[in-house]
């Protein structure tokens, strides 16, 4: 069992370490933020998924210029040419960090020398006027930080498989 201010915790610590490490970023949470404005205007959203004695998946959604942001920096450039699939990648690849971040921070948190999960790879929506739900069955946590004064939201919904 998990619990969701603990789900939180390493949530937040695992965008902190991967935005801090790999982009020289400070992270601002933000309790009382609202993700409204992403999901009303074009964005995207990256998800990874997690299977094994845990289910369930981490995701971010941004804005289309937060993502730009975020690939500028992934890629060390200032040019707002950046093709449309080089920017999905960026966030995608971001998930993938967030995520792996995450599952060894679980790991360790569990006092777990076995994989607590495996993580399938990145996918990527864009759009607008969409949500990403969880299972009813699953814990979910919710949090919203801003970078560089832009909003991105982190949603992660895991469950303890009951068969292992």
């Amino acid at each position: 069992m998990i619990t969701q201010e603990t789900e939180k915790e390493l949530l937040s610590k695992a965008l902190d370490e991967v935005f801090g490490t790999m982009m020289n970023l400070e992270v601002t949470h933000c309790d009382s933020c609202d993700d409204d404005d992403i999901i009303h205007q074009e964005h995207l959203t990256a998800t990874i998924g997690f299977a094994g004695g845990w289910n369930g998946f981490v995701s971010i959604a941004c804005s289309i210029t937060t993502a730009r942001l975020i690939t500028q920096l992934l890629l060390g450039t200032n040019s707002d040419e950046i093709p449309c699939d080089e920017i999905r990648d960026a966030v995608g690849e971001v998930v993938n960090m967030v995520g792996g971040r995450y599952k060894t921070l679980f790991s360790e948190h569990q006092n777990s020398s076995r994989e607590v999960f495996k993580m399938s790879i990145p996918s990527v929506v864009q759009g607008k006027e969409y949500n990403i739900f969880a299972p009813a069955n699953s814990g979910s946590t919710k949090i919203a930080v801003e970078i560089k004064d832009e909003k991105l939201s982190a949603f992660i919904a895991l469950t303890e498989d009951q068969g292992n």
